[in-house]
């Protein structure tokens, strides 16, 4: 591979949620029964392409899951100078509500996702709640309409979707999961999404409690390891953590974005 130019890559926190049960694979160390979840998309910003990842929910959505709706997540973008409008590559880690919202932001946009991500949301395993309830009905029609326009390309494994950006399934969580891979100025960054939620999961090799395979989504970490350049070039998907690790790129997105391409902070 030849050498990639570095990208900008920021963190948009768009929702939150106090009471998230804590998981029974985690240490209850302060005596509390519940956490506080962050929502997470990302855009990767380079000299020559903008690759948006993920698109989180819209308002009525988080009222309706019983989160906190901070800000529309393409309000957000539209101020660090990537217009959703204008999107031409959009990564889907998979479609779970909270990371497939808001697509009719992306008009023109590309999507890239696993294949089989699409043959689980339209399959039989839809008839298991546990696995449908975390499904949008109407985000997954609008993926389906995106594909039918061919402005979707299905992967079936690893791809480079630009030089310096790549994407690489590991399913477990759902069965399409896939993590983006970036290069930054402070090197290889690895995108996680929800193959962790939080770093516990990672730091302990314990699993999340939405799973469709518990041994793959163990295997996701060692994944995430290989091509991240260290473990402190990871970043999960919805731990506040996140936002106390790296800095806001303006004092006006402070709470709202952060800069995943610089040093975290240590602690």
């Amino acid at each position: 591979m030849s050498n990639p130019q570095p990208f900008e890559v920021f963190g948009i926190r768009y929702a939150r949620h106090e009471g998230w049960p804590i998981p029974v694979y985690f240490e209850r160390t302060s005596g509390r029964d519940t956490m506080v979840m962050d929502f997470f998309c990302w855009v990767a910003i380079g000299p020559e392409r903008t690759v948006f990842i993920d698109t989180g929910f819209d308002a009525d959505e988080g009222r309706f899951r019983g989160h906190e709706f901070l800000r529309c997540p393409a309000d957000t973008l539209s101020e660090l100078g990537a217009d959703t409008t204008r999107a031409t590559d959009l990564v889907l880690t998979h479609l779970h509500y909270d990371h497939a919202g808001n697509l009719d932001k992306f008009p023109s946009a590309t999507l890239h996702l696993q294949e089989k991500e699409i043959a689980f949301v339209t399959g039989r395993r839809m008839n298991t709640r546990n696995f449908r309830r975390a499904y949008q009905s109407d985000h997954i029609e609008l993926v389906l309409r995106a594909i039918y326009d061919r402005r979707a390309t299905l992967y079936d494994g690893d791809s480079e979707i630009t030089p310096g950006l790549s994407i690489h399934r590991v399913g477990g969580h759902t069965m399409g999961m896939q993590v983006v891979r970036v290069f930054t100025k402070r090197g290889w960054v690895a995108l996680a999404s929800d193959a962790i939620h939080y770093y516990e999961e990672l730091e302990r090799s314990v699993p999340w409690t939405n799973a469709v395979d518990i041994d793959e989504m163990i295997h996701a970490h060692d994944i995430l390891r290989d091509i991240a350049e260290s473990t402190d070039h990871i970043v999960a998907a919805h731990d506040p953590k996140v936002l106390r690790q790296y800095p806001a790129p303006t004092a006006d997105l402070e709470g709202f974005a952060v800069r995943l391409d610089v040093e975290p902070r240590a602690g």
